[in-house]
Parts: structure tokens; sequence; C-alpha cells
């Protein structure tokens, strides 16, 4: 996510999709969170990925104004499906020209 005037307030989901097509997501995450807890919310809520993901905040982090974290998989005997960051429908992201980047490295 990028950075926003007003500050970045709301909460998203990650929609995840297995290699084998199955669509999850996991509960609401606050903007502000955590990336150990990002992990947690994707391993145990995402199909297939169960203790298999570690999560880091990126030097670009900065919570009032936007923020970065890394996905790292492990374990798995083949590659993670689709990752996706949605707005969540209760309580959706506010903030200016909310832009979210996804790129995958193998």
């Amino acid at each position: 996510m990028q950075p926003s005037a007003p500050p970045l307030g709301g909460k998203y989901k990650v929609k995840c999709v297995s290699p084998s097509g199955i669509v999850s997501y996991t509960n609401p995450i606050k903007y502000n969170e955590r990336a150990d807890r990002i992990a947690n919310y994707i391993s145990t809520q995402c199909v297939g990925l169960y203790d298999k993901v570690q999560t880091f905040a990126g030097i670009e982090s900065n919570w009032m104004n936007g923020m970065t974290f890394r996905i790292r998989f492990y374990g798995l005997s083949q590659a993670p499906g689709k990752f996706e960051i949605v707005s969540d429908d209760v309580t959706p992201l506010e903030g200016n020209d909310i832009t979210f980047y996804n790129e995958t490295v193998i």
C-alpha cells in the first residue's frame, strides 16, 4: 500500500487462491497490523498454508501513511497460488489514492 493523505485507516483482507484454485480469505486485518500477525492470519485462514508462511515488514513501512510487507513461503511442494489484498466490506480502507502493488518472486 502506498502513502495517502489523510492517513490510512480501515481494514483489508488477504485473498488466497491455492494452486488447485480454492479461494479463501483471511479475516479483516487492521491497516496497521504487525507483520507477524499478518503471517498468522494467512497461515491459519488460507487453504494449505498452515505453518508455511513468514512475513516481514518492509523498510518503507510507515503505519500512519501506508505499509509494505513481504511474504515468504517455505515447506511447500509447489509454487504458492495467487495472493491479493482486498478492502474489507464492513470497514473498508480509507485514504486518498490507495494503491496495491503485488509482485511474486520465485
